[in-house]
């Protein structure tokens, strides 16, 4: 390469060098940094305390409570407040803030919090992250993101449908102790009055700031804790009734001679495979579980008191054909009496249990 191409080359570099840095202050031209501030250091503590970070939290909508996989889905911005006194705002224009957005947040130490046992995170954004953040002229500083996240919610469905779950969303800090930074929730948390689930009424509390106390070291966090109560409207209407009807249904084939086998053979099996089968779409479209939920009891103890209307009528023309028929007789009239008594006591044990223990 001659003498000449070097020099060219070596005069284009040195011009374009301060075009760029030129650029990059002019990014930030509101913003006063410290000369050897360092993104990777936080900010320092003068009396020794750790750094004070509060954390705003707006729930904007619960989108989803995935029962069978067990994670709930938000949708929430997040806003955390603290002091850095490397830097300063210069507000122009009559603002109390600079604001600064895009690519240049990168230039600032920002609080290194994730979200316990997330499964995904998604971020609402077209062309630029919708994230910001606010300098003041006294050195605090206002980060705010939108972000929306499935998270993990371990769920019991012993009660179900009556069943209560808490979801815990715990924001931690991933890299600073206890010692060195703590964070609080700011007195102002915005909830969505608007958002409604199919099957559940929600309870929202922003709970108090905790250390995690499954490491050797302790790091800062906040809990959101979310109580969802399941409506049993939903239930009622399509389990609870049916079945029930089912029930009576078996109960008026007592009322049909035992000596019309063909029609009262047909109302029996008719109500036992419907419920059977209504049971079988319940179980699919709930959560599979090892254990057995009050629902489940209640559909098998409806199969039972069917199966039992079944197993009269055997004994009742069994006893016919042995030409026993007064003993027929009474036992036709004792079940006519006793199966509705039974399910009557069973109805009051069971929803007394349900809404009272």
């Amino acid at each position: 390469m001659s003498l000449c191409s070097i020099i060219f080359l070596g005069t284009l570099f040195l011009i374009s060098l301060p075009e760029i840095v030129v650029s990059d202050i002019a990014a930030l031209r509101d913003v006063k940094f410290i000369q050897d501030y360092n993104k990777n250091e936080m900010p320092p503590s003068h009396d020794g305390k750790p750094l004070m970070v509060n954390v705003s939290l707006n729930l904007r909508n619960i989108f989803e409570v995935n029962e069978k996989a067990q994670y709930i889905t938000l949708e929430t911005s997040l806003r955390m407040y603290w002091k850095d006194e490397r830097i300063q705002g210069v507000p122009i224009g009559g603002n109390d803030f600079v604001n600064v957005n895009g690519k240049e947040i990168d230039n600032f130490w920002i609080p290194d919090v994730f979200i316990d046992q997330a499964k995904a995170l998604r971020v609402p954004n077209f062309y630029v992250n919708p994230s910001t953040i606010r300098v003041y002229a006294d050195g605090t500083l206002r980060y705010s993101s939108r972000v929306n996240y499935d998270v993990a919610c371990g769920m019991d469905f012993h009660r179900f449908p009556v069943d209560e779950q808490k979801c815990e969303i715990k924001y931690e800090s991933f890299g600073y102790t206890t010692r060195q930074m703590i964070f609080q929730w700011h007195h102002v948390n915005n909830i969505n009055p608007n958002i409604s689930l199919d099957q559940f009424e929600e309870t929202v509390v922003f709970q108090e700031e905790y250390a995690t106390d499954y490491y050797e070291i302790q790091y800062p966090g906040l809990i959101l804790k979310i109580i969802l109560n399941r409506k049993v409207n939903y239930h009622l209407i399509n389990s609870y009734i049916p079945s029930c009807l089912f029930v009576t249904v078996a109960w008026l084939s007592l009322f049909v001679n035992p000596e019309a086998i063909p029609g009262r053979i047909s109302m029996v099996m008719m109500t036992l495979l419907t419920l059977m089968a209504m049971f079988s779409g319940i179980r699919q479209s709930t959560p599979k579980v090892s254990y057995v939920s009050m629902l489940d009891i209640w559909m098998v103890m409806c199969i039972f008191f069917i199966f039992l209307v079944l197993i009269e009528f055997a004994v009742v023309t069994s006893l016919i054909r042995k030409h026993q028929k007064p003993t027929a007789e009474k036992i036709e009239d004792f079940s006519t009496y006793g199966l509705p008594i039974l399910f009557g006591t069973f109805n009051v044990i069971y929803w007394f249990t349900l809404f009272f223990t």
